[in-house]
This record gives structure tokens, C-alpha cells and sequence, in this order.
């Protein structure tokens, strides 16, 4: 396509591994990004760079800068002249804007960057419409764009889009009441993160499954999966907030009394946390469907878009994209995070 993607070869040190390293190291994805800014790249390295540190913003729940920096990244992105680099800024700017409650310019943006892409960018573009319409409740019209996605990307051999699109499908799953279906989505996504080393995802990931096993009143299985991920994001440096109250609402649901103080002061700290990397991926127990890290796993009923992935919560635990909510009774739907798929 006219103003397509650039060879790889033509692009710098690799510039697009900036942006699978900033859902897996986020410290040192944001430091390259800075450095190559400092260089004066041009507009596409530059459009790379920026786009990166708005993904991060968003894992954090810094939505306003998200929206900033992924403003300068679409403009940067035009400037090159490489319509697929326009396109998938535009999709992560449409997820951005969806988990701060700006649902209609998010669609727009995103179906502007469907309007931009072909063949497997389309696809990845999918994955996150399909995001943003489970963020939004949508949910029949999330399963579409996310199972038409799944089928090119596995065509392609893209691993880590289809493990992206399956997180987000199976929370859709989850909403829906399908818990089978979702953790069937779940455990394929979990493999493909594996071979791909998405360390944090297959974190984010086994903490979904988690939440899988509590919807379906596994609680023994459900503490074993977020105790591991506990173990993972301890590993990693990822805050463990949101994994503490999802742990309390299957400690509760248990009837584990003695652990109700720790469960009460988790609750009071969460309820001033902004949505971002802990709340849009994930979706407590007891929570709705919100954000990305969306994300993230959000819950049956409209999702929560406090931010929301985040958004951002939006995955993953998408963060979000994953990411908004107190904790709920055990016998609420749990939400989710779409692993960070959430969130490109």
C-alpha cells in the first residue's frame, strides 16, 4: 500500500522492538525512548518513540500524557509518510481515549486506522477495537472484530497479537457468563506468550485465569494461579494492589475470616488509586469490566470506564488496558485485564 511500512532494514536499531519492550520492561523501554528523542530522530523514529512513552503513561493510569504524547506520535506518524505507522498509532490513541471515557473520538480513531491498514495491521487493529468495545459493554461486536482478527494473525504466525486478541476474547467470554470459553482462550494465550517471552503477560495472563477459576467456583485453583502471579509480578517489579484485593474477594468468598483485616486495607488504599497498569489490565473479583490494564478482567455488565486497559484498564492486570474499581462482594462478576495487548 502507498506509504506502507518501512523494510525492516529501514528501520533503525530495530526502532518498532521499542514498543513490544514497553509491555514487557517498561523502565527501559521508557529510558530508550527518551535517548532516541534526544538524538532528533526523524519523524518515524521519533513517532516510535513517542508513541512508547504514551503506552506507558496509559499502564500507569497517566491518561492525560498518554493522550498528549500519542497526539504527537499520530502527527509524527503522518509526517513520515508511512500509513501503516499512522494506523497503529491511531489504534492505541483510540483505546486511550476509550478508557478515559471518550468512546466516540476513540471509535473514530480506531476506525480511521481500520481505513488506513490491510492484511495482518488490520488485524492488530481489530485486537484493540475489540478492546475498546468490551471496555464499552459491546460485547457481541467486540467477539466479531476480536475472532476475525485471531484468524489472520494465527494465519500469519503473529504469536503475540493472537495471544493479545484471546486474552481480550476470553474476557468477553467472561462478561458473557462463559467461563469455559474464556479460560480455554486464556490458557492458548498463555502459551503463545510463553513462546514469544512476554514475561508480563504470561503474568497478567495467569492472573486472568485466576479470576477464570473464581467466576466458575474453583477457589483452590484460583488462589493457586494468583498466588503464582503474585510470584511472577514480584519477579518483575509489577504493583501487586490490584492482585491483593482480587486475592481477598477468593479469600473472602472462602470463608477465610483471619484475612479479612489485610483485605479491609487494601480496599481503602484502592479506592483513591487512579485506573492505569494495575487497574485497567485487571478486574478484581468482585469488579466490572473497566479497563484495559484492559486491557486486564472486567466483568459481566457494562464494563467500568473510569478510566478505565486502562483505561486503561485495558491488558494489563489488560492494563489495563488495562484499568477503576473497588473491590466487590465475591458473588459479582470478576473483571479482567487484556494482557498489554491491551494495549499497543
Amino acid at each position: 500500500m502507498a506509504g506502507g511500512p518501512r523494510p525492516a532494514a529501514d528501520v533503525p536499531g530495530g526502532i518498532l522492538d521499542l514498543l513490544r519492550l514497553a509491555s514487557d520492561r517498561p523502565g527501559e523501554a521508557r529510558a530508550k525512548a527518551h535517548a532516541i528523542l534526544a538524538a532528533g530522530p526523524a519523524p518515524y523514529e521519533a513517532s516510535v518513540a513517542h508513541q512508547a512513552i504514551g503506552m506507558l503513561h496509559r499502564e500507569f493510569g497517566e491518561l492525560d500524557a498518554a493522550t498528549a504524547e500519542l497526539a504527537t506520535a499520530v502527527r509524527l506518524a503522518r509526517a513520515s509518510g508511512s500509513a501503516e505507522r499512522e494506523a497503529d498509532v491511531l489504534a492505541t490513541l483510540g483505546v486511550t481515549l476509550t478508557y478515559r471515557g471518550h468512546s466516540r473520538r476513540g471509535l473514530a480513531a480506531l476506525d480511521r486506522s481500520l481505513a488506513l491498514a490491510g492484511g495482518e495491521a488490520a488485524a492488530r487493529v481489530l485486537v484493540r477495537r475489540g478492546i475498546a468495545l468490551w471496555v464499552l459493554g459491546r460485547h457481541a461486536e467486540a467477539l466479531d472484530d476480536l475472532g476475525r482478527s485471531i484468524r489472520v494473525l494465527r494465519a500469519a504466525g503473529d504469536s503475540l497479537f493472537e495471544a493479545r486478541a484471546r486474552s481480550a476474547r476470553a474476557l468477553v467470554h467472561l462478561a458473557r457468563g462463559s467461563g469455559h470459553r474464556a479460560e480455554l482462550d486464556l490458557a492458548r494465550a498463555e502459551h503463545l506468550y510463553t513462546t514469544t517471552s512476554q514475561t508480563v503477560e504470561v503474568a497478567f495472563t495467569r492472573h486472568n485465569r485466576g479470576l477464570v477459576a473464581y467466576r466458575s467456583g474453583d477457589l483452590p485453583a484460583a488462589l493457586a494461579c494468583l498466588d503464582e502471579a503474585g510470584h511472577r509480578y514480584r519477579q518483575l517489579a509489577v504493583p501487586l494492589l490490584e492482585l491483593a484485593i482480587d486475592r481477598c474477594a477468593v479469600l473472602l468468598a472462602a470463608g477465610l475470616g483471619p484475612r479479612r483485616r489485610p483485605c479491609r486495607t487494601a480496599g481503602r488504599v484502592a479506592a483513591g488509586r487512579r485506573p492505569g497498569r494495575a487497574g485497567r489490565r485487571g478486574t478484581g473479583p468482585g469488579c466490572h469490566p473497566g479497563t484495559g490494564r484492559a486491557a486486564a478482567v472486567h466483568r459481566a455488565g457494562p464494563p467500568v470506564v473510569a478510566h478505565p486497559c486502562g483505561a486503561a484498564a485495558a491488558p494489563g492486570a489488560v492494563r489495563k488496558p488495562r484499568t477503576v474499581r473497588p473491590a466487590a462482594a465475591p458473588g459479582r462478576a470478576a473483571r479482567g485485564r487484556p494482557g498489554s495487548a491491551r494495549l499497543r
